[in-house]
């Protein structure tokens, strides 16, 4: 290990800690004020959002029950590709900075359930600040 890579939290020197990515399941979001969306049976959800190069751009979900379909894209280009998560379980989370300024589609995706609607609590920071709400 180098100190100077590894956070403060685990004996190391950098101020920057790990993503909580799937290292351990949380099943409560950092944002206070979720954005809260039904997705209907064989629906979708979508956001679209502009950011800058260079901008840091965190988000996190979970759902009430069942899995769900996730993905984020830049114009054609996808920053995270499509892929159902079991998000009942715990909190799903990721981040990027960007690196072309433009729009970015954030779609989470029930088309393959013909049967069940899905409830998905979310939050997408900005710069450390928290860029959606109720």
């Amino acid at each position: 290990f180098v100190l100077d890579d590894l956070p403060q939290r685990l004996g190391g020197n950098s101020t920057r800690d790990l993503p909580t990515s799937r290292l351990t399941p949380q099943k409560k979001l950092q944002g206070q004020t979720p954005v809260v969306a039904e997705i209907g049976r064989g629906g979708k959800h979508e956001v679209t959002l502009t950011f800058k190069s260079g901008d840091v751009v965190i988000w996190e979900f979970i759902t009430k029950d069942y899995d769900v379909g996730f993905s984020i894209i830049n114009t054609t280009k996808p920053v995270q590709p499509y892929e159902r998560f079991d998000a009942f379980k715990k909190v799903i989370s990721g981040s990027f900075t960007v690196e072309n300024s433009g729009n970015y589609l954030f779609q989470w995706d029930n088309t393959y359930s013909w049967a069940r609607s899905k409830k998905v609590l979310y939050n997408i920071f900005l710069n450390g600040t928290l860029c959606t709400s109720k």
